[in-house]
């Protein structure tokens, strides 16, 4: 009865009130009050807002999650533009799927994969089950024996925009629980040529200083979301950090 109930409430719409994704429909469970009453980080809606919603944009979204960010950048960039939403936890997936048919974006591409170095598989772990927001590739050193995990699909992205399957981004947000360097490897052609504006989570500060590293040698410039974040990512490598190409240093 509990699952039936809470199958029903998974799908049933309500509108968000607030946000990047304002106006947009989205499921009651779980996280709604969360995600509908525009309890996302402001600084994080900020930057979205300031460098990615606008008109003919493509926005790659790396770690959509169940696609707050995903489906408010489609509704920004309108039907000239393109959003390519990752997102390779299944129970995420189909959530995130869900609200991309409730919001009828035809702009709005999904992809059950993760971006990585290269293209092949690997294993999804999940200590809290998935479809939190936790779900992630094996960190260095990391003991995980007994965590369950699913097979997953890994892509590296610059094969898919050599054969035209996405085109090069303009914006790129990430927030891929560590997973960001091998991510960042395998779009390091695109990266070279598109030069997009990339939104970055980070989680540790191997994945901080590993991106910082590679995204240095193509001359990005760094700045933190906000004072919060500078706060955070100098005590704790927990935080968002905006990555700047040099047309726009």
């Amino acid at each position: 009865m509990l699952t039936r109930i809470t199958h029903f409430l998974g799908h049933l719409p309500v509108k968000v009130l607030r946000g990047i994704a304002r106006g947009s429909w989205f499921s009651l469970y779980p996280h709604s009050a969360y995600w509908r009453l525009g309890g996302n980080d402001p600084a994080v809606e900020a930057a979205l807002l300031g460098h990615a919603c606008h008109p003919g944009l493509v926005c790659w979204d790396l770690g959509a999650h169940s696609g707050i960010y995903a489906v408010g950048l489609a509704r920004h960039v309108g039907p000239g533009g393109r959003v390519e939403a990752f997102e390779p936890d299944p129970v995420s997936f189909r959530r995130l799927s869900w609200h991309a048919r409730l919001n009828r974006l035809p702009q709005l591409q999904l992809h059950p994969v993760a971006a990585s170095a290269t293209s092949g598989t690997a294993r999804l772990y999940q200590y809290d089950g998935f479809g939190s927001t936790s779900s992630h590739l094996p960190f260095p050193g990391e003991t995980l024996a007994k965590v369950p995990f699913r097979e997953i699909t890994t892509v590296a992205l610059d094969a898919w925009v050599a054969t035209g399957r996405i085109r090069s981004p303009h914006f790129i947000k990430i927030d891929v629980e560590g997973h960001a360097v091998p991510a960042l490897q395998g779009m390091r052609q695109t990266l070279a040529t598109a030069y997009p504006t990339i939104l970055l989570g980070v989680h540790t500060q191997d994945e901080l200083n590993g991106c910082r590293a590679l995204l240095s040698e193509l001359r990005y410039t760094f700045q933190p979301c906000s004072p919060a974040s500078l706060v955070e990512l100098e005590t704790n490598p927990f935080g968002e950090l905006l990555c700047l190409p040099p047309t726009a240093a």
